[in-house]
């Protein structure tokens, strides 16, 4: 009798926790779809609403979804697909065939039709604003051997070409053409001069090849990061990469204060007005890595050093913008390295900075782990071989981070079962572990649900959070007989949505061909209620005690973690900017400076430093009644909003007086005069920062915005993009390093008899 008294009370002791799982898991719907022919190699969302949905299968077989990837239909008429091409009309898609073919179709997918049989192509790239417009090269490289192609335009929607140039190599782009100013026209590519011809040129085109209005010699790769282009050239073995605001009529040279060799370049983030670059200078396998620079303008692309020995792998680069907050990184680094190479017991340590790479430090010990020597957290990078996901944020889920990491000396070596799931709700300020393992993950509505997925072993549920993980309910995959193998989670691209697609495969039999497998889990029927805008939401702020960071105090808003309801399309995110004088974290060491153990900077003695140590201005403005600014070894961290003038603030410019003057000007005026541009910074970065962190206010300021940038501009929020490097004349591909962005990969290259350099093919892996 007593054990079964005892039997009893743990029946009782638990039931109310099994009742309590079993409710919020029936509260929500998933659907699975098997694809008998093999495995999904990317999922489509069309646009308005992302009810269709496309899946484009390993085999060319494409599928085609109306009701949100609920359920799956076959497009038929179609030899099989290379890839599938959205446009700016939502109804109108391009399908690149495998046998090399364009189809097109007007009817969001439901039908194609094949509009020009005489041609095969390539690479074909669809005008941002125009859906009739797109490039294209024909005949198309079937090999990874040498090749140069024609490239043509459509501008009739696929029915008929026109010749742009001849002798061109992978990548063309057409920049923002139609955009910003910019002629609909535009056309950027690299060319041979001829056919004999043994390097090639980039050239920018304004009327669709006719003219080349402006070239640089000697390309071996460009790039498109939305409103910027970069270039990469090759001359006598060394490699120099041109940038500068896509609008541009030219682009300029970027300086690096290293006297280092350049044998990469990695365009890891350009937002709020700074851009990041890691340049690879060494190693190999997984003890390669590069310097990481920062320059606050593309006027003047002068980089200085910001993280030394940043962890890289085949152009994937271990750094990530925490994204819709201001000035927040993570990277990963060899730690303690002595001298130029990185011995194999060399530490990989992950750091944050909190003000724009001015700064960086060991990421915080989690909260309520037992690590007794442990020195912080570690988080897994892109740059890993076993495809771990790396740390993972959205401007949509402002201030969350979740991440694969251990409490280990290194990362190295690290493989999935010794690491566990991690979560920051701050920014990366402080963390928690959340789960144990590692995982695939996914925030849902603004964050107000995680999505996890085990990420070693096959399975036949998930877990998920509806408070941030204060709890977690493990749920079935109703429908699912055989564990799944999940290879990536996906969702729709809208800041609100509710379900998730989760892409893998799985077999019927042990030693069957595996099938691919989709499961979508929609939480529609979660919640019943809306937040209230005034009591399901608090304020909070990535830094300690509300300190300031890059020379403001900003406080984001975010709700309860406790409340369960729904979050509103028109959340706001950031509440209050407030200014705050400046401190030394708002000083950096400008170009051909680098911080010394003491935390001055010191002057770098190398060739480039020499050679452009007239590249910064000394020069009174047009304009000088007293006293002007000059830099000496200082500038102020990009982005920064602080007010050098401000009681008790720090000011590293050196004043000096306007020629003429004879020092005698009042030197009020100096401070009302920066006063006032301090004042109007503040104000234009203020409307910078609403527009990147707040989507009501960049939909009500749309218009004024193109208009603005038409004439002078920044960017908003982009990243990761890499030129890989290449010697006499090799044409290089490039890849994008965002883990929620398009991967647009490279192969490596070959060398033909005559010693010609191979094209590299472009790959465009699902999107995230």
């Amino acid at each position: 009798m007593p054990r079964l008294n005892a039997c009893l009370f743990l029946v009782l002791f638990f039931l109310p926790f099994v009742i309590s799982d079993d409710s919020k898991c029936s509260s929500h719907k998933t659907y699975v779809t098997s694809f008998t022919e093999g495995k999904i190699d990317s999922l489509v969302y069309a646009e308005p609403d992302y009810k269709v949905v496309f899946a484009l299968l390993q085999s060319g077989d494409l599928y085609r979804s109306e009701d949100g990837a609920r359920t799956f239909s076959k497009v038929t008429g179609i030899p099989g697909t290379d890839e599938l091409f959205k446009t700016p009309d939502p109804k109108k898609f391009y399908l690149l065939a495998e046998d090399g073919h364009i189809y097109v179709s007007t009817d969001t997918g439901k039908t194609f039709v094949l509009r020009d049989s005489t041609k095969l192509f390539s690479s074909p790239v669809v005008h941002p604003t125009n859906a009739d417009w797109i490039l294209a090269g024909s005949p198309p490289c079937l090999s990874s051997f040498f090749c140069q192609t024609t490239l043509y335009v459509s501008t009739d929607f696929a029915q008929s070409w026109k010749e742009v140039k001849k002798f061109v190599n992978e990548p063309w782009s057409w920049g923002d053409a139609g955009k910003y100013g910019i002629p609909a026209e535009n056309v950027h590519l690299m060319y041979r001069e001829s056919e004999t011809a043994t390097s090639y040129t980039y050239g920018q085109s304004r009327n669709l090849g006719q003219k080349i209005d402006y070239t640089i010699p000697n390309a071996i790769a460009l790039l498109h990061s939305d409103m910027f282009f970069f270039v990469a050239q090759s001359v006598a073995e060394k490699l120099t990469l041109y940038s500068g605001p896509s609008n541009s009529s030219s682009l300029k040279p970027c300086l690096f204060p290293e006297s280092l060799p350049q044998d990469r370049y990695s365009i890891l983030d350009t937002s709020a007005g700074s851009t990041f670059i890691n340049v690879e200078h060494g190693g190999s396998g997984d003890r390669a890595w590069g310097h990481t620079y920062v320059a606050d303008s593309f006027a003047n692309p002068s980089f200085t050093l910001s993280l030394k020995y940043n962890r890289r792998q085949g152009g994937k680069v271990d750094f990530a913008r925490v994204k819709g907050v201001q000035g927040v990184y993570i990277a990963n680094q060899f730690s303690g390295v002595v001298g130029s190479s990185v011995a194999h017991d060399t530490p990989l340590q992950t750091y944050i900075t909190f003000n724009n790479g001015g700064k960086w430090v060991r990421l915080a010990k989690p909260k309520g782990v037992d690590c007794k020597d442990c020195t912080g957290l570690n988080l897994v990078g892109r740059s890993n071989r076993r495809n771990i996901p790396s740390f993972y944020t959205t401007s949509k889920a402002v201030g969350l981070i979740i991440a694969s990491g251990n409490v280990l000396k290194t990362l190295r070596d690290t493989t999935p079962n010794d690491l566990d799931t991690y979560f920051s709700r701050d920014a990366g300020l402080s963390w928690e572990k959340i789960k144990d393992g590692a995982h695939h993950y996914q925030f849902l509505d603004h964050g107000g649900i995680i999505a996890l997925v085990d990420f070693v072993n096959p399975t036949k549920q998930y877990t998920y959070s509806f408070n941030e993980g204060l709890n977690w309910y493990d749920c079935p995959i109703n429908g699912l007989d055989n564990a799944i193998q999940v290879t990536s989670l996906s969702y729709p691209p809208q800041a609100t949505h509710l379900s998730f697609h989760m892409i893998g495969e799985r077999s019927d039999k042990t030693g069957s061909t595996p099938k691919g497998c989709l499961v979508t889990v929609d939480f529609s029927d979660l919640h019943s209620k809306v937040c209230d805008p005034v009591n399901d939401y608090e304020t909070f702020s990535p830094h300690d005690n509300n300190k300031c960071l890059l020379g403001a105090k900003t406080a984001y808003r975010r709700r309860k973690r406790e409340k369960e309801c729904f979050n509103n399309d028109a959340i706001e995110n950031n509440t209050a900017i407030e200014s705050c004088p400046c401190t030394n974290e708002d000083w950096e060491c400008d170009l051909c400076y680098q911080e010394t153990v003491d935390g001055k900077c010191q002057k770098i003695d190398s060739p480039q430093c020499r050679s452009t140590e007239t590249s910064v201005a000394d020069t009174p403005p047009a304009t000088c009644n007293d006293k002007y600014p000059v830099r000496k070894g200082y500038r102020l961290v990009s982005g920064t909003r602080c007010n050098p003038l401000a009681d008790g603030a720090v000011n590293k410019y050196e004043m000096k007086q306007c020629p003429g003057t004879g020092g005698s000007s009042s030197a009020a005026k100096i401070g009302i005069s920066i006063t006032v541009i301090v004042i109007l910074v503040a104000l234009v970065g203020g409307f910078f920062y609403r527009r990147k962190t707040n989507e009501n206010f960049r939909e009500r300021t749309d218009d004024y915005w193109d208009r603005f940038t038409g004439i002078f501009r920044s960017r908003e929020g982009a990243s990761g993009y890499s030129i890989a490097g290449g010697r006499g004349g090799e044409p290089q591909d490039l890849d994008d390093d965002d883990y929620n962005d398009k991967l647009l990969s490279a192969d490596s290259g070959y060398r033909n008899a005559n010693g010609n350099v191979t094209r590299l093919r472009l790959f465009n892996p699902f999107i995230n």
